[in-house]
């Protein structure tokens, strides 16, 4: 088991899926969603939304690599903790195609905010989890009422807010996939500008979106524009009921276009498309779609407008009439591999979750001793316990040395029922030595029958039972009673 990060309570073990991570990925943005059904299992999340309690405890976590130790960047894209939902991305700095990916999340509410590797969209440590090929990242998890300026945050450090146009209200904030969220654009006048900026590069570009639409066909040849940017705007045109994708440009280098089929109500798709000097690719969802030579030049879109739910140049046109749940601009080409990644992750499909946060019945541990070296058994409990935890150790050989049992129980575990910890020692056990006082704080009746090495001794100090003695059956044991050596020890046979 990997080392416990100091100073928190609680964590929880997850690992990247391997099976749909096509090559190896650097600095990837996972995406991580906390639910009542969370990851490929359907992992029920609660605990951690019971132990971090409210949304302003949200920065008290903490995400580390597989050593347990090693910190990363945290964005907190949602966290809504009374409805028991959060989307989270974390910088990651490889994730293996060969074997799965294991990383660690802390929670703990008497942590304080964890400032140096977590913060929401937009804060200066959250900018750490995009790499610098990434030029614009839109969750689209901000209000866009009132048409404030720069409400609609960009979470890399170019700080490319967008501020939305038309008449857009909380009401258009709606959810998106796996209860992320989405803006709703109404097709007539609803729109996202930023400030006149240079996206692109003509090395190579990535633009990938998460989009819906109540109507995909639409009217003949109408164009809709999801993101526009000069030279690369990217427009859906229905062309006698077959949907394509056009990417147009403003310089006169030609527009290409590209079929993607005909597409389902009013769902949401990933579509990511890729392009460098000679052709650009279309990936809808998990795989690539199709691809078409580039016509014309290679330019970059230049210092333009960058707008999303229409074409602004000047007088918007070619409303969007649906939602748009992610907009991402990367100056670089991103590999197949790192679409097909970021497609599984915002679906929630790439994760899967280990261990146990949260024991509702009985642990039990048993070790059987049978050598003669040195035995080190070390339990560290960081999370709710809410029953029994019986600690069993069987030693079946003579002991020809000390054996010595600690048991530290610090503030931070909480313990609801009992803590039951048994010895019992089948042989003679020369050295087996003992140390401390129990004090008794319920009254209890003790079944006997066996020796107590240091005996038993009543509040004041008088006698119960004197060391050596045979506990006598049934005996009562009331409270404030202390037992000087901690356990009962009894030499017995034929259990």
């Amino acid at each position: 088991m990997a080392d416990m990060l100091s100073g928190w309570s609680n964590r929880r073990e997850f690992s990247v899926n391997a099976n749909v991570i096509d090559g190896e990925l650097s600095n990837f943005p996972l995406p991580l969603h906390l639910s009542a059904s969370a990851g490929i299992d359907g992992l029920d999340a609660s605990v951690i939304f019971d132990e971090i309690a409210s949304d302003s405890n949200r920065k008290k976590i903490a995400v580390t690599s597989d050593d347990g130790l090693t910190e990363l960047y945290v964005e907190i894209a949602l966290w809504d903790n009374a409805n028991e939902q959060a989307w989270l991305f974390i910088k990651v700095p490889t994730v293996s195609s060969t074997a799965n990916t294991t990383l660690y999340l802390y929670y703990d509410a008497e942590h304080a905010d964890n400032d140096s590797y977590v913060g929401d969209t937009g804060d200066a440590v959250s900018q750490n989890v995009w790499d610098s090929g990434f030029e614009a990242v839109y969750h689209m998890a901000q209000d866009p009422n009132g048409d404030g300026a720069d409400s609609i945050k960009d979470s890399t450090d170019h700080a490319r807010h967008m501020t939305p146009g038309g008449s857009m209200a909380t009401a258009d904030l709606v959810s998106g996939v796996e209860n992320g969220k989405a803006i709703e654009f109404d097709g007539s006048n609803d729109i996202l500008i930023a400030a006149s900026e240079d996206l692109g590069s003509t090395a190579g570009m990535t633009v990938e979106q998460v989009l819906s639409c109540a109507d995909w066909d639409g009217a003949a040849s109408q164009w809709k524009t999801t993101w526009y940017a000069g030279d690369y705007t990217q427009n859906w045109f229905d062309d006698l009921g077959s949907i394509q994708m056009y990417f147009g440009d403003t310089d006169g280098d030609g527009t290409t276009g590209v079929y993607v089929g005909d597409l389902d109500g009013d769902s949401f798709h990933y579509f990511a498309w890729r392009k460098n000097s000679t052709d650009i690719a279309v990936y809808l969802d998990d795989a690539l779609y199709n691809h078409e030579a580039v016509v014309g030049g290679s330019s970059s879109p230049g210092a333009v407008d960058f707008s999303v739910g229409a074409k602004n140049n000047g007088s918007p046109s070619a409303w969007w009439p649906g939602s748009i749940g992610e907009v991402r601009v990367s100056s670089v080409e991103r590999s197949a591999a790192w679409l097909k990644a970021t497609y599984y992750g915002l679906w929630d499909s790439l994760i899967t979750f280990n261990g146990a946060t949260k024991f509702g019945g009985t642990l039990l541990c048993v070790n059987s001793l049978y050598v003669g070296s040195t035995l080190d058994i070390v339990n560290s409990l960081n999370v709710q316990v809410t029953s029994t935890i019986g600690l069993h150790l069987s030693i079946l050989q003579r002991l020809a040395s000390a054996f010595e049992i600690k048991l530290n129980i610090e503030e931070r575990p909480k313990f609801n029922d009992t803590i039951n910890l048994i010895n019992h020692i089948f042989d003679a056990a020369s050295g087996v030595t003992v140390g401390g006082t129990t004090t008794v704080a319920t009254s209890y009746v003790d079944p006997g029958g066996y020796v107590t090495p240091s005996g038993i001794y009543d509040s004041e100090g008088d006698v119960i039972v004197a060391p050596g003695a045979t506990v006598p059956v049934n005996t009562t044991i009331p409270v404030g009673a202390r037992v000087t050596g901690g356990f009962y020890f009894a030499k017995r046979h034929g259990l």
